[in-house]
C-alpha cells in the first residue's frame, strides 16, 4: 500500500521518506540512525525494497492573497524564500511608526501566483513520492479568509483547480498510462504486472467528534439536522499503543478521476459550515483526506 494523506487547513509540510519525521528530527536529522522505509510489491519479486536517498526534512511554503480593506495599510516585500511585512501603526500622539516582521520559508508565492504554479512546486513532488512507494503528508493551514479553500480545492474552471483535484488528476493519469501501455511512468515505482486501485477515506474532525464525510446522505445528516439533534452520528475515536484510529470510517474505491472528483466535492459539501462575519460560508472543522494505492497481481 502507498498512502497519500491530505489535511485541508496555506502551509504545506512534507513528511520524510520513512514516514516518521518529528519536528525535532526535521531540524536536525540523524545521518546514520534513521531507518529506511521498506518498499515491496510482494514477498517474491526481485525489486529493490529500500529507498536509497537520505531522509527529507519537512518543508514549509506560504501563499499570499491580495490585501483587502484595512490590510492595505500593510506592505509586504517578498523574495523566493523570504517575506517581510511592514505595518504602519499610528500612535496616540498622531505619529506613525513602522513595525516589521520577517519570515523565511522554502518557497513564497505572491498574490499573482497561478494554481498550476503552486501545484508544480508544492504538490507535484508529493504525488511523485506516492508513485515511488512512499507515504506523504500535505498540511494546509491558515486563518479564516486566508485562501485555504481556493488553494486546496480551487474553482470550477480547469485553470482554477486547486492542488487537491490536480493531485488526483496526476494519480489517475499515471494509473491510466500504466494500464494503457503496460509501462510505469518515468520516475514511478508502479509495477506493470500489478493491478492498482485508488482507495480513499474522508474524515472530519469537529470539536471532539469525528464524522465520515463520504457517508451516504441519510447517514451523514446535515448541519441543520445537527442543530436539531438529528445530525451525523459521531464515529468512535480509539487511542492505544501510540496510535489513533477511527471505528466506522469507510474506505471508498474510486474507479476513475470523475468519480474521485465527485466524491471529494460531495465530502467537502458535507463539512460543518457557518457564517463567521468574514465569509458567508466558512468551514468550522478540520478534514483529513487519505488516499491509498492498494494493488494485486
Amino acid at each position: 500500500r502507498r498512502s497519500f494523506n491530505w489535511l485541508p487547513r496555506d502551509l504545506w509540510r512534507a513528511r520524510s521518506r520513512d514516514g516518521r519525521t518529528t519536528m525535532a528530527e526535521a531540524l536536525q536529522p540523524p545521518d546514520s540512525e534513521m531507518p529506511r522505509r521498506k518498499l515491496s510489491f510482494s514477498d517474491s519479486d526481485g525489486l529493490s525494497t529500500s529507498t536509497s536517498a537520505a531522509p527529507e526534512r519537512m518543508q514549509a511554503f506560504v501563499r499570499l492573497r491580495p490585501l483587502s480593506g484595512k490590510e492595505a495599510r500593510a506592505t509586504i516585500a517578498t523574495t523566493e524564500t523570504d517575506c517581510t511585512i511592514s505595518l504602519n501603526k499610528p500612535s496616540a500622539q498622531g505619529y506613525g511608526t513602522i513595525e516589521e516582521h520577517s519570515f523565511s520559508f522554502d518557497g513564497v508565492f505572491g498574490p499573482d501566483a497561478s494554481q498550476p504554479e503552486v501545484y508544480e512546486a508544492v504538490m507535484r513532488p508529493q504525488v511523485q513520492a506516492l508513485l515511488e512507494g512512499r507515504d506523504t503528508l500535505t498540511f494546509a493551514y491558515g486563518i479564516t479568509n486566508a485562501g485555504k479553500t481556493y488553494t486546496v480545492q480551487g474553482g470550477a474552471a480547469p485553470e482554477q483547480r486547486g492542488v487537491l483535484p490536480r493531485a488526483l488528476c496526476s494519480i489517475f493519469g499515471a494509473l491510466d498510462a500504466l494500464r494503457a501501455g503496460g509501462e510505469a511512468a518515468a520516475g514511478s515505482r508502479l509495477d506493470p504486472s500489478c493491478s492498482y486501485k485508488v482507495a480513499a477515506s474522508f474524515l472530519e474532525i469537529y470539536g471532539a467528534e469525528a464524522h465520515d464525510l463520504l457517508a451516504p446522505a441519510e447517514k451523514a445528516g446535515s448541519w441543520w439536522q445537527g442543530i436539531r439533534g438529528r445530525g451525523p452520528v459521531p464515529l468512535r475515536i480509539k487511542e492505544g499503543g501510540g496510535k489513533v484510529s477511527v471505528d466506522g470510517l469507510k474506505e471508498a474505491v474510486w474507479a476513475d478521476l470523475a468519480e474521485a472528483l465527485a466524491a471529494v466535492e460531495y465530502g467537502w459539501a458535507n463539512r460543518q459550515s457557518a457564517s463567521n462575519g468574514v465569509n458567508d460560508v466558512s468551514s468550522r472543522s478540520h478534514a483529513v483526506l487519505s488516499i491509498k494505492l492498494p494493488w494485486c497481481r
